[in-house]
Formats: C-alpha cells, sequence, structure tokens
C-alpha cells in the first residue's frame, strides 16, 4: 500500500466517523427525542391513527378528482375540513408539531453543512435517479 493510500483509508474512516458521531448527535438531540415521543404517542393512539389515515384518503381521492378534471368544491373542501378535525386531536397536533420541530432543525443543519462544505448536503442524501 503507498502512502497516499494510507491518507486515503484514514481520512475514509475519519468521515465515516463523524457521520456517525452527527448521526448520533441528533439521535440524542431533545428536538428528536420529542418528535419520538410523539411518534410513540401517534402510534398507541387508534383514534389519532385512523383520522390521519382518512385525511391521506381525502387527499388521495382530490388529486385523482384534479387529475381526472372532475373536482367539485366540495371534494376540495373535505381535506381542509378533515385537516382542521386532526388538528383538533391533541395526539396528532403533538405529533405535527414535534415534526415540523424536527424538519425545521434538519433544514437549519443542512445549510450549516451546506455553508461550511460547499455543496448541499442534503441533496447529496437524495437517492440516484427517480422523481424525487
Amino acid at each position: 500500500m503507498n502512502p497516499n493510500q494510507s491518507t486515503m483509508a484514514t481520512t475514509d474512516e475519519r468521515i465515516v466517523e463523524a457521520a456517525r458521531k452527527f448521526g448520533r448527535t441528533i439521535g440524542e438531540s431533545n428536538v428528536y427525542k420529542n418528535f419520538e415521543a410523539a411518534h410513540q404517542s401517534l402510534r398507541g393512539d387508534q383514534e389519532a391513527q385512523q383520522l390521519l389515515q382518512q385525511y391521506q384518503q381525502s387527499q388521495q381521492q382530490l388529486q385523482m378528482m384534479q387529475s381526472w378534471g372532475g373536482a367539485q368544491q366540495d371534494d376540495i373542501q373535505r381535506p381542509e375540513d378533515m385537516r382542521k378535525q386532526m388538528m383538533e386531536n391533541k395526539t396528532l397536533k403533538e405529533f405535527f408539531e414535534a415534526q415540523d420541530e424536527l424538519v425545521a432543525q434538519l433544514k437549519e443543519l443542512n445549510q450549516f453543512m451546506t455553508d461550511k462544505l460547499g455543496f448541499d448536503f442534503a441533496d447529496m442524501t437524495k437517492p440516484a435517479g427517480g422523481c424525487c
């Protein structure tokens, strides 16, 4: 092994360890722990799960109707009414608030990493190819 290969292996190992430490730090943050607690609460609340599922179904139905050009005002209003109903559910409200807080923190971390590294860190974590 030439000296350059040894340096590359050491650098790669440091990068992997830094990435692991970064992931652990995120996982140990209060924001992440709050999200996990809210997620567990959601998993244990059948009523909240049912409301969420109904909302998602109404969204899907609306999207299909809109793609066919057949959505009426009532069809458009239904998901909005269901969203309001969901937000009256304490478990769902806490889950969405915790999720929003986590996403905001991750976006902030991404911006910091992007500024420091000179490339969009989150963009590099997307799956190769595909639409999303």
